[in-house]
């Protein structure tokens, strides 16, 4: 199912009573494409071993971050990133930044930024891949 929302940053500005400089804030606005609502949460991984990924076939033309519902279960912080890929097995197109995930054995949304936008092809088949870099191994 395909949902599409626009999501506003809140954004808190405090103005001293002294201060007379007028401060200008840019709010991100986010649209996203689609979603996948993670619950029930069924299955633990090992993202080392396995290097999970999600199909979508994007209704826009672009991406600029990723999000990912995780539970690092381990005890030990790990550091993770995300390729989009081109296809299932197909060429890397992009990986985001690196994302820290404490070891608490807390669920937690986490946003993947990639570095710029990235173009995709409405309509056709991608492939974002979760990819453990360092740390814990439980997943």
């Amino acid at each position: 199912m395909k949902f599409r929302m626009l999501h506003l940053l809140a954004i808190s500005v405090l103005a001293l009573p002294m201060a007379r400089a007028q401060v200008n804030v840019v709010v991100p606005q986010y649209v996203f494409d689609q979603q996948n609502d993670p619950q029930p949460i069924t299955q633990k991984d090992n993202v080392a071993a396995l290097t999970p990924g999600q199909t979508f076939i994007p209704t826009l033309d672009g991406i600029d971050f990723a999000d990912f519902y995780l539970n690092n279960y381990s005890g030990i912080p790990g550091q993770l990133d995300v390729r989009l890929r081109d296809g299932i097995g197909g060429p890397i197109l992009g990986t985001s930044a690196e994302v820290d995930v404490p070891g608490d054995n807390t669920f937690g949304y986490y946003r993947f930024f990639f570095p710029t936008r990235i173009d995709l092809t409405p309509g056709q088949t991608y492939v974002l891949e979760v990819v453990q870099l360092g740390g814990g191994t439980a997943w």
